[in-house]
């Protein structure tokens, strides 16, 4: 019966040990992931401020290749913008271009309803060998409070990682396109 006892007091110091850490590890995240291509800085830039072309490399066009997707006019460069529906793996939200610098970088909000809106960010670097492009997105706290409550910090732990794997995936489809 003691044993019982300890074994469950340690299993509660580790429980709340872990909610503990959860709790103060950060409410939000920055996910980074680059790629160098080879190809004119311009038609990279091109192939991401061109909203239209992004079915073509983004990660969550092959999550559900039958998304509804609503595109703005223009469909490129400041003010542009994007709606879409799509199925599980992929929800519904807005992808707007909040400002872009040609060549060098272009800023976006993405807006999923159920977290505060996250900033996107493309950067283009020159390289001797081709274009050092950047893929960030600083993901904002997610809205149910009960969520940010027990998962805590842990669940931008595993954002970073699935959303770096899709990140990386679509900077290396962004890549074949432009080399094309």
């Amino acid at each position: 019966m003691q044993i019982l006892k300890t074994s469950l007091a340690i299993l509660f110091v580790f429980a709340l040990a872990l909610l503990f850490i959860g709790v103060v590890l950060p409410a939000k995240t920055k996910i980074s992931r680059s790629i160098v291509v080879k190809a004119p800085i311009e038609s990279v830039y091109n192939e991401v401020v061109e909203l239209k072309n992004w079915p073509k490399w983004d990660p969550w066009s092959k999550k559900d290749p039958s998304m509804q997707i609503e595109y703005s006019s223009p469909s490129a460069g400041k003010g542009a913008f994007y709606k879409w529906k799509g199925n599980e793996k992929v929800g519904e939200g807005t992808l707007s271009i909040t400002d872009c610098k040609p060549n060098e970088s272009i800023d976006i909000i993405l807006a999923f309803g159920m977290e505060e809106d996250s900033k996107v960010n493309f950067t283009f670097t020159p390289k001797e060998e081709g274009v050092e492009v950047q893929w960030i997105i600083e993901i904002g706290e997610i809205k149910n409070k009960w969520t940010n409550f027990f998962l805590g910090g842990y669940k931008y732990v595993l954002l970073n990682k699935l959303v770096g794997i899709d990140f990386e995936e679509g900077l290396s489809d962004l890549k074949k396109n432009s080399e094309k």
